[in-house]
């Protein structure tokens, strides 16, 4: 059997409506498609004047739609007056089988005009492959929800108030080509989170199928008791799809040359989840200690001192260190009070799976012979009760300061002094002769006008230092923009160690990433992978030189062929593109970002 065409461009469905001039047509690029590409439909009204409104078009089980824009075409030839407006609508298919998008009605000059229906079908296999290939039923089965859907969970459905619990997001998707994934977003509704890190990437069989698996992993805190509900989860990302282009009759319908003017285009995609169900449960009062502060979950506590032998007024360093399973960041350190020590300020600090405490207590008296125990208490779920840590007391030696030392103790000034009869002083030769005889001796040295041009460039590099340091704070566009070349160069160096690892999808998906990164970095727009119809609109809005463009759209064909149209790329190719990577940024460096 004949291989069946993927798409029939231009193929006008229904018949045009004529009355006082005007006609209205809708047609679409194909009627038959497959689950993985996409139509245009175009909505035409010729011979009219006024200013016409794009429709809303109905929705249908099985099919989605994204209005492109409208184009608009008038003409006046030999006193005739003709025009044409065009509404654009991509046209997604969501699962297979056969669909009819019906009768289209739109006003125009006062008047209803309707289009006749147009029937769409909606294959699972590539349409080169024949009818015989799946069956029917089978054909009805499959939509893109079984190749692609999400995940939310936790291992546990019953938890306390304050615990730290395990949250997994996990999206599947089987042979299709998903790209620019987000990180997830979701409602939090009575709890706190973590961020989420990046996430990984693995296959997985699931029922007899496989997946590629993207796995986001982080952790919840539940802040209050209750059936709570966490999310809806939401996660956009984008399908990659085959555009026909609109000629595909006469000589350039050969296979050659429709494949030759295909392109990769991105269609969004959005995936929703149910709510997670989960029951918390209050903490007990009952064994609560009075020094409790809310601290949840399997923890260990540890402290030390140091020096153990001191003098009244030296300092004594306080460590203390909780460690373990729980929410560290709002896990409040013990408060460490005696009236017998002057204390300071504690310095805290987060580590990894710990929080650490450093604080200076200062001895007042010898007859202090320990610091005092210190104690921590948490509530560990995994044995529903409550733990108390107790550490110390410390033995300290404090020694009495000697004669003459007694003010080496810091903050204290109401010490006892030694009586010291003063020495007889000339102040005027002290204060005022030998001071101005000592400055004229040096303002006369060399080594004193150096000093002088020394501070003066300090402290005008300080300046311009803190300056720039400023305006990297407050203007995030300068400061991506100075980063936009780092990040590149990563990207290059990245590129050449897979290039020489003979890597090739690794390779393109690095050139892509540099690429749209920088043009996101250097002209400030919102981070993550630009698309290409994203990146052609900046570079226009930008008045990028046409030939820069154009070899900005080949760099994004040529990784887009690899990545996901399975074209294969010689080191030769390889080392070209990377050429072309490095000029291709050199020549946008010279653009400065015009505001729009």
């Amino acid at each position: 059997m004949n291989r069946v065409i993927v798409f029939l461009c231009a193929l006008a469905i229904s018949l045009p409506v004529w009355a006082d001039g005007v006609r209205v047509e809708s047609t679409i690029s194909a009627t038959k498609i497959s689950l993985k590409d996409a139509a245009q439909l175009t909505l035409t009204v010729r011979g009219s004047k006024d200013t016409i409104q794009p429709v809303e078009l109905p929705k249908i089980d099985g099919l989605e739609w994204r209005y492109i824009g409208p184009s608009t075409r008038i003409s006046i030839t030999n006193g005739q007056y003709s025009s044409e407006h065009s509404f654009v609508y991509n046209v997604f298919p969501t699962k297979v089988g056969h669909f009819e998008i019906p009768a289209l009605t739109i006003m125009v000059e006062g008047q209803n005009y309707t289009t006749q229906p147009i029937e769409v079908d909606v294959s699972d296999a590539p349409l080169e492959a024949t009818d015989s290939d799946t069956s029917e039923e089978q054909k009805q089965s499959e939509n893109i929800k079984d190749r692609m859907f999400m995940t939310v969970s936790s291992p546990r459905g019953l938890v306390y108030a304050g615990e730290k619990v395990p949250l997994r997001i996990k999206v599947y998707v089987s042979a299709l080509p998903v790209r620019n994934l987000q990180m997830p977003k979701l409602e939090k509704n009575g709890f706190t989170m973590d961020n989420f890190p990046q996430p990984q990437q693995y296959p997985e069989a699931l029922n007899g199928l496989k997946y590629d698996v993207v796995d986001f992993a982080t952790h919840i805190y539940p802040s209050k008791a209750g059936d709570l509900s966490l999310g809806p989860v939401q996660i956009e990302g984008s399908l990659l799809y085959k555009a026909q282009s609109g000629n595909t009759n006469g000589f350039f319908s050969d296979d050659f040359f429709r494949n030759f003017f295909d392109s990769y285009q991105e269609r969004p995609l959005t995936l929703n989840s149910e709510p997670l169900r989960i029951k918390v449960l209050p903490l007990p009062q009952e064994g609560k200690p009075a020094d409790f502060s809310g601290a949840v979950g399997q923890l260990d506590f540890t402290a030390s001192i140091g020096p153990k032998g001191v003098k009244v007024g030296d300092p004594v360093t306080l460590n203390m260190k909780i460690s373990g399973n729980a929410n560290l960041k709002s896990t409040q350190m013990p408060l460490f009070t005696d009236s017998r020590f002057k204390t300071y300020d504690p310095q805290i600090k987060d580590e990894e799976n710990a929080k650490a405490l450093e604080q200076v207590i200062v001895p007042t008296s010898d007859q202090i012979t320990e610091v005092p125990a210190i104690k921590f208490s948490y509530f560990d779920p995994s044995t529903g009760a409550y733990k108390t840590i107790t550490q110390g007391p410390f033995p300290v030696k404090v020694m009495a300061p000697k004669p003459g030392e007694e003010f080496k103790a810091i903050g204290f000034v109401d010490l006892p002094q030694a009586t010291v009869k003063p020495e007889p002083v000339d102040y005027v030769q002290k204060y005022l002769k030998a001071p101005v005889q000592k400055a004229m001796s040096l303002v006369k040295t060399p080594r004193f006008w150096w000093f002088v041009l020394s501070l003066w460039i300090v402290g005008g590099g300080w300046f311009l230092w803190v300056k720039f340091r400023e305006r990297l704070s407050r203007d995030t566009a300068f400061a991506r923009r100075l980063s936009a070349s780092k990040h590149a160069q990563q990207g290059i160096k990245q590129a050449q160690e897979y290039l020489r690892a003979g890597k090739t999808k690794e390779f393109y998906d690095t050139v892509f990433k540099t690429v749209s990164r920088y043009l996101a970095d250097h002209f400030n727009r919102p981070a993550g992978n630009l698309t290409w119809d994203e990146a052609r609109v900046l570079l226009q809005e930008q008045q990028i030189a046409p030939e820069i463009a154009e070899a900005v759209k080949a760099m994004y064909n040529n990784c887009d062929l690899v990545l996901f149209a399975g074209a294969s790329a010689d080191p030769t190719r390889m080392s070209e593109d990377l050429v072309k990577l490095q000029r291709l940024i050199t020549q946008l460096k010279g653009y400065n970002p015009i505001a729009h």
